[in-house]
């Protein structure tokens, strides 16, 4: 990712004339093939922690100075490819997963002294084509594999529009119109593409997959894009959408461990002073890139209840972390 060529993008002086108004819309030509480019960053530090047992918290000094961190990269390639053309929505579209994925790094330790582990996800979908198929009658899209296949359940994730059509205004809008978008569109812009399938390949039993649901389907929040002009970039004009707003998910999960071992994770994700932009070249019908970044809070909890020599006892855990989101995207010409 080129951070210097972005941050000289955005820089570029609007440009000082454009028309009254703009109509924004998605259009491909048949036969047309887009490679599409993501990355996402997170980074999140401890920022407070705290234990309680029977519901009295621990004092201070006798948790010590815990200290966590938490570092994520994930980097995906699709090459989408229009059989049938696409005005408005593809009828049909085959994506081919040309590179999936995402490094962990999590540091842990306190009192001076700590270790670090770095966990590096694959997906099996990557190196296979899956075509998406407009269901008129149920107004969703089907999944299937075109040619030779994965396993069939890493189908049920997808998500087809990584078009950014979610971005779009609904007529026609001047420089300066604003519009609410879906706070779906958040986790277009996070997470290109829906479930992927990315695990740890020496992981057998990794529970992440109902989490990431969750997360997805918990998303609210206030979103706006504003059309603020046309920007020129080697000599073709792009219109600009600004994003900004703030949006915020949850999900909890069991951690019971057997008999005498009961208890519950719970994690909530806040993001705030989000902003970004998306450049739009009308002439194409596409996106040509966009960028997305916030501030985020998260807050980790467990409660527990454990069995020990006939009595039970209440434990709980909390803590927060601070950081920072960013999410880019290109979109090229595929060949």
């Amino acid at each position: 990712m080129r951070l210097r060529a972005l941050a000289v993008l955005a820089c570029l002086p609007l440009c000082a004339s454009f028309p009254a108004a703009q109509k924004f819309s998605f259009r491909a030509e048949k036969g047309a093939s887009v490679e599409k480019s993501f990355a996402m960053d997170l980074s999140l530090d401890l920022d407070d922690f705290a234990i309680s047992v029977d519901g009295e918290e621990m004092p201070a000094e006798d948790i010590g100075s815990p200290e966590m961190s938490m570092r994520q990269e994930s980097r995906l390639v699709f090459l989408d490819t229009y059989p049938q053309g696409a005005d408005g929505r593809p009828a049909l579209l085959h994506r081919k997963f040309v590179s999936l994925a995402n490094e962990e790094r999590q540091t842990m330790g306190g009192d001076g002294e700590s270790e670090s582990e770095t966990t590096t996800e694959k997906s099996e979908l990557e190196g296979h084509t899956v075509a998406f198929r407009w269901d008129a009658e149920k107004e969703e899209f089907k999944r299937s594999y075109e040619g030779e296949g994965a396993d069939e359940a890493l189908l049920e994730g997808l998500i087809e529009d990584c078009d950014l059509r979610g971005v779009l205004p609904a007529g026609d809008v001047n420089a300066g119109d604003s519009w609410d978008l879906d706070p779906e569109v958040f986790d277009l812009l996070t997470g290109p593409g829906g479930d992927v399938g990315l695990v740890d390949p020496n992981d057998e039993d990794d529970g992440d997959d109902d989490l990431d649901e969750q997360f997805r389907d918990n998303t609210e929040g206030e979103l706006k894009a504003t059309f603020v002009g046309m920007r020129e970039i080697e000599g073709v004009p792009l219109a600009v959408i600004e994003i900004a707003g703030n949006a915020k998910t949850h999900a909890k999960k069991d951690s019971s461990e057997g008999e005498g071992h009961g208890g519950t994770n719970t994690m909530e994700l806040e993001f705030a002073e989000v902003e970004g932009e998306v450049l739009w070249d009308l002439k194409l019908g596409r996106a040509v890139s966009f960028t997305l970044s916030g501030n985020v809070l998260a807050r980790i909890s467990e409660d527990a209840t454990l069995e020990f020599e006939g009595q039970s006892i209440e434990m709980s855990q909390r803590m927060t972390l601070v950081g920072k989101l960013a999410s880019t995207g290109k979109f090229a010409a595929g060949e």
